[in-house]
């Protein structure tokens, strides 16, 4: 795939040139079909470490200019970088040798590779993923012959224990299967778990396994350690067992809700992976509802912190403030305090309140509500005018 154009430090530093011209090379990175102790070395550190590269890449050596080169292209297979290489042979070569000033030459590399990119850019359906996340999801399924259709969710560094050995690498969690892979000095180690046969995940504080997380099939048991994320990595875990459960039971497919994860709900950050966003969006619209007992079609838009008027003591109490299609809720920051649900069809009037960032609701049967100290105000006054 053509990148954009950026700087490499150490251009030929663990790759092997496969190609080269007066102006570009075309490299392959070591560990990834070439021998020796530095090939090892490499690819026992890619699998390791997340730097991750793609195996293949394309850039405008240093001879050109005075300056760092430019990477232009990567690719996962040498089929489809020796294409982009034929097509600046081609195209872009023989163009480069009518000018005078490095310097020109190199913008005008930059300039054609950008707008190769934009296009792509433009192209595509409007593909929410991460660049990064679409290596990763690329690399998932050659390593372990996935499917097309099959959607990595998010993957994790870890630590796989074989017995009572450790294997160092990456954990990855996708819509059907729980995969593991670790290569360490050309010893590769691949395990695939779907999630039907999972019958437990438990988070274990042992001495044998501390922070860990447990994965029980019907005949096997599996341990990780070492997470740096492990409440997000165990709670996907669980997200994702679920729904093969619901899965297997409804026998339907799963489909991304766009409408839901499209929501501008600031309790769902930005993750690398799309299917991640919508399931982190449905599991805070399931506890929305669960919480306020609505129906089941409801889905939550965002909330925000703020401050609710009580007229029988007189006082503000703090808490959050729930929106959604049909229903602003609101529940106290000390459990059970108060609980408000006021379903939109019951309102008559909003408008601005009296004090800095306060807005007051007004009933059909005339009762009052009186919200304060918005943390998002304006956005929340904009989806309800």
């Amino acid at each position: 795939m053509w990148v954009k154009p950026q700087e490499v430090a150490f251009a030929r530093t663990l790759w092997v040139i496969e190609h080269a011209n007066p102006f570009f090379i075309l490299q392959q990175r070591k560990g990834y079909g070439t021998k020796g102790l530095s090939s090892l070395f490499v690819g026992t550190f890619d699998s390791v470490f997340d730097t991750k590269p793609l195996p293949f890449r394309i850039i405008l050596h240093s001879s050109v200019s005075d300056k760092n080169p430019l990477i232009v292209a990567s690719a996962f297979t040498k089929n489809e970088i020796t294409d982009h290489w034929e097509w600046l042979e081609k195209n872009v070569v023989p163009t480069l040798s009518a000018f005078d000033n490095t310097d020109e030459m190199r913008n005008f590399v930059a300039c054609k590779i950008e707008s190769l990119v934009a296009q792509r850019s433009f192209d595509s359906t409007q593909d929410p993923d991460s660049m990064q996340y679409k290596i990763i999801s690329l690399k998932f399924s050659r390593l372990f012959n996935m499917p097309k259709e099959e959607k990595l969710v998010n993957y994790y560094s870890c630590c796989f224990w074989k017995k009572k050995l450790p294997y160092q690498g990456w954990l990855y969690l996708s819509v059907n299967h729980m995969c593991f892979y670790s290569q360490i000095f050309k010893k590769e180690f691949k395990l695939i778990i779907r999630w039907v046969e999972v019958t437990q995940i438990e988070k274990n504080d042992s001495l044998v396994f501390p922070d860990s997380i447990s994965v029980h099939t019907r005949t096997k048991k599996f341990h990780f350690s070492m997470l740096l994320k492990l409440e997000e990595t165990f709670t996907l875990m669980q997200q994702l067992a679920n729904l093969a459960m619901k899965k297997l039971i409804s026998e339907e497919s799963f489909e991304a809700d766009t409408e839901l994860v499209n929501k501008l709900s600031k309790n769902v950050p930005k993750k690398p992976s799309y299917l991640k966003r919508d399931l982190d969006a449905r599991a805070h619209s399931e506890a929305y509802r669960s919480t306020f007992r609505l129906p089941l079609d409801e889905k939550l838009d965002g909330s925000t912190e703020c401050s609710l008027w009580t007229p029988y003591n007189k006082q503000y109490v703090w808490g959050r403030m729930f929106l959604s299609s049909s229903y602003i809720c609101f529940e106290s920051e000390v459990r059970l305090l108060v609980s408000l649900v006021i379903p939109m069809r019951e309102m008559s009037i909003v408008e601005k309140g009296t004090l800095k960032n306060a807005l007051l609701i007004t009933t059909r049967d005339k009762v009052g509500i009186l919200i304060h100290s918005f943390l998002q105000y304006f956005e929340i006054v904009y989806c309800l005018l």
